[in-house]
């Protein structure tokens, strides 16, 4: 009988290693029917006139330029060189001088963080007690405060380009500086006696930002608007209680906060940030095939399209969920799960060994993303009902003596989202707010 050697069995062991290897390598999922369905982009037409999208990419392009030609121009170099030509040269691609020309024109002066800790004062305070700072903001801005004026008569987003890495959007972070500058001026409106003239643009902001947070879009846009909404709710309760208002004016301002937050669903974002993965794998995939680099070849084996597809599915499918959930069940499910937790962080598993890339994809499209959603929403709609609150205050005329009993008796349309009790009334800080589930600090807002 012929005796196997240590060496035979390592030799075995592996070609076997290699078959395995090399099956799996090959191996992919097949890409379920409700997957699929999902990557089919609803076909949605928006007349270019009417789009802010093209105004947002040119916002900050230089003074010379023209915010939505500009906007249009990019979006066609992309549909021609990307979309048609497929020229793919890097994982990141954007036209030429893309990045200097959207970074042109920049707020100058430092613009103040409102309403985000008690350190710092109302819009109104700020304009009342920083004259020459105010005066030197709007002076130096003067041309971006046009642009973001006229940015405001748009009442329709919607991202034309099929989404991916290398698709552009509108910068959050310098756009929502010059929406604070822009409510800044309002406030100094205020200030100077023009209340009216104040009142009638928070109005025009609200419909602004309203449409953008209702619209089918990505998920940076979606909490843009709600960041931007958010800002416009503080100020709108600072005129609220404004000594010179009018019971008309008020009356404005109560109709301005009447708006439905439940209207500003997740349904389409969830399904734009799905194909937005698939499409940047894709990307990914068609730059390795063209790559030298034997690494990015062996990369390609170990990211399969269809299997990360299914695991993004199934991850919409819970996180589309959760954002319908109600504030009191959203409360009722952190507490059952200890937070909200991506269905996708799994154990070691199957497709983790042959799909590794596809399944750190998957997680990390929605682990770092979704998780807030529902509650920023809800947070919204509670900041929503403290604006009220102020209002109906400064109309009755609430003392600080008197407001737990008018807190106690404004009824559940004032009450906390998430627990249906009245909202806390801190005599100290002179603030009404609530506790958002799952952090700590609570939202406030000043009554006094």
């Amino acid at each position: 009988m012929k005796t196997i050697t240590a060496r035979q069995i390592k030799l075995f062991l592996l070609f076997s290693y290699l078959i395995v290897l090399a099956f799996l390598a090959g191996y992919d999922q097949p890409l379920s029917a409700a997957a699929q369905k999902l990557l089919q982009r609803p076909t949605k037409t928006v007349a270019e006139s009417t789009n802010a999208y093209y105004y947002l990419i040119g916002l900050n392009f230089p003074a010379a330029s023209e915010p939505a030609a500009d906007g249009k121009a990019v979006v066609a170099w992309y549909n021609k060189t990307v979309l048609q030509d497929k020229q793919f040269t890097d994982f990141y691609q954007y036209p030429p001088d893309f990045e200097k020309k959207r970074s042109a024109l920049r707020v100058k002066g430092s613009v103040p963080r409102f309403y985000e800790d008690d350190k710092n004062s109302g819009m109104l305070e700020f304009a009342a007690s920083n004259p020459q700072n105010m005066k030197e903001l709007l002076r130096h801005n003067e041309l971006l405060l046009s642009r973001y004026q006229t940015l405001l008569t748009y009442r329709q987003y919607h991202e034309p380009l099929e989404l991916g890495i290398w698709m552009p959007l509108p910068g959050s972070s310098a756009s929502l500086e010059l929406h604070r500058l822009y409510l800044l001026s309002l406030g100094q409106q205020a200030h100077q006696g023009n209340l009216a003239a104040a009142i009638k643009g928070v109005q025009q902001t609200m419909e602004f930002w309203q449409a953008m947070s209702s619209a089918d879009t990505s998920l940076i846009m979606k909490f843009q608007a709600f960041s931007a909404l958010r800002s416009i709710l503080y100020l709108a309760a600072e005129l609220a209680s404004h000594p010179d208002i009018r019971p008309e004016q008020r009356q404005v301002l109560a109709k301005v906060l009447q708006f439905n937050t439940g209207k500003l669903h997740a349904v389409g974002v969830l399904q734009s940030e799905a194909i937005w993965a698939e499409r940047t794998m894709a990307t990914f995939r068609m730059l390795a095939k063209k790559s030298r680099n034997p690494v990015d070849w062996l990369l390609l084996a170990w990211l399969k399209p269809n299997t990360m597809m299914n695991q993004l599915h199934a991850q919409y499918m819970h996180d589309n969920q959760l954002a319908k959930l109600s504030a009191p069940a959203l409360v009722e499910y952190m507490q059952k799960h200890g937070g909200i937790d991506p269905i996708q962080v799994r154990k070691f598993d199957l497709p983790f060994i042959y799909s590794p890339l596809g399944e750190a994809q998957a997680i990390k499209s929605y682990a770092l993303q979704y998780t807030g959603y529902a509650r920023r929403l809800h947070d919204l709609e509670g900041i929503r009902r403290l604006a009220l609150v102020k209002l109906m205050a400064s109309k009755k005329r609430v003392t600080p003596t008197s407001t737990p009993a008018f807190l106690a008796a404004a009824g559940p349309k004032l009450s906390n989202p998430y627990t249906g009790e009245h909202m806390m009334w801190n005599y100290q800080r002179r603030t009404v707010g609530f506790t958002s589930p799952g952090t700590d600090k609570p939202v406030e807002m000043r009554l006094f």
